[in-house]
């Protein structure tokens, strides 16, 4: 009874057909929404993803890069040391994460700069910890990269081991040792500008796996990573990047689709309401207000539909007249007048 009496309530100020057409639209522009915002945020983290990762190669570059033209400096000296403080001192002017340039003939480090933190120096390459990654560098002739090992002036650090080669007046090669360069990891990720991320409310997190790790070493994480992220790899220098990238709040995109949702629902309930209005003001301009029957406008357009529609038909018109009207509303007023018309009709 009660549901009943709210369906006729509603009906008497909305048209439902219009509502229900309007409320099922807006439930497939709020889906369309949705899945076109969604995915247009999983390409922007992509993109970015890919930007980042194309930073940190630069920054890995770089410093392999350096390690690079120590050993060219070794080879230009004909395998001697002398100087390198000198010829040292610009790198630490341009990169602001370096720790130290150290250089080790047959694996044993002799040389490091800054002089001033040489409690930084491996000693024996090859007999410590990175021993493996020595013997690897040295057979494969290329830089091997370690993160993240314990810097002894606090922090993590980055370690780029790189083999040095020396040649012979006859051009035979000949091993030297080793070129290594010590980077600050948290300056490191700094200067990839990964904190950029932050600022676009996009948390991140952050891992390598290189020589000698079966599993990826994490070098960021953020706590409020959401559970919804774009995960993106990239092999640099043959180690393994990943990066796992998710806005922090979805606010932007459930903003959207609120909008969308209370616009779409609201322009459904007055464009229903007008609907409903125009048809019963119609309906008021047809019909007599006394008698519930047509008025002379309503008769007109009943009757030309009809015709309309029976147009081979004949048609049979009844009129009716109340003889002494006047009388029966001078005698017994109008209301008993109103009350035989309608009797009548």
């Amino acid at each position: 009874m009660w549901v009943n009496y709210r369906i006729k309530y509603v009906k008497q100020y909305f048209h439902i057909p219009i509502l229900v057409i309007g409320i099922i639209l807006t439930a497939v522009w709020v889906m369309i929404l949705y899945h076109e915002t969604a995915a247009s945020r999983e390409e922007r983290l992509h993109h970015l993803g890919e930007l980042q990762l194309m930073k940190i190669e630069q920054c890995v570059n770089r410093y392999i890069h350096i390690s690079e033209w120590m050993a060219e400096y070794v080879v230009k000296q004909g395998g001697g040391i002398d100087g390198f403080e000198n010829w040292a001192l610009p790198f630490f002017t341009m990169h602001r994460s370096l720790r130290s340039l150290q250089l080790a003939p047959d694996g044993v480090v002799s040389e490091v700069y800054p002089a001033t933190i040489n409690k930084e120096a491996f000693g024996n390459i090859k007999e410590g910890p990175y021993g493996r990654h020595a013997d690897m560098a040295r057979k494969k002739h290329q830089a091997i990269v370690e993160m993240i090992y314990p810097l002894r002036t606090g922090g993590k650090g980055m370690l780029f081991l790189y083999p040095v080669y020396t040649f012979s007046d006859h051009g035979g090669e000949h091993f030297w040792g080793y070129s290594i360069v010590t980077v600050d990891a948290k300056s490191f990720l700094e200067e990839a500008n990964l904190s950029s991320l932050k600022t676009m409310g996009i948390s991140y997190d952050l891992s390598w796996k290189g020589f000698e790790h079966k599993n990826g070493k994490e070098l960021h994480g953020d706590e409020s990573l959401p559970s919804s992220v774009v995960k993106l790899s990239k092999t640099i220098q043959g180690d393994t990047w990943t990066i796992r990238l998710g806005y922090v709040s979805d606010w932007e995109n459930r903003g959207l689709i609120l909008f969308a949702l209370w616009g779409g629902l609201l322009s459904s309930f007055v464009v229903s309401f007008l609907v409903a209005k125009n048809r019963k003001l119609k309906h008021i301009s047809r019909i007599d207000f006394l008698t519930g029957a047509f008025n002379r406008k309503g008769g007109d357009e009943a009757a030309a539909e009809y015709f309309r529609k029976y147009s081979v038909k004949k048609y049979m018109v009844i009129a009716l007249d109340i003889d002494n009207f006047k009388f029966l509303n001078d005698v017994y007023g109008h209301e008993a007048g109103d009350g035989a018309l309608k009797k009548l009709v």
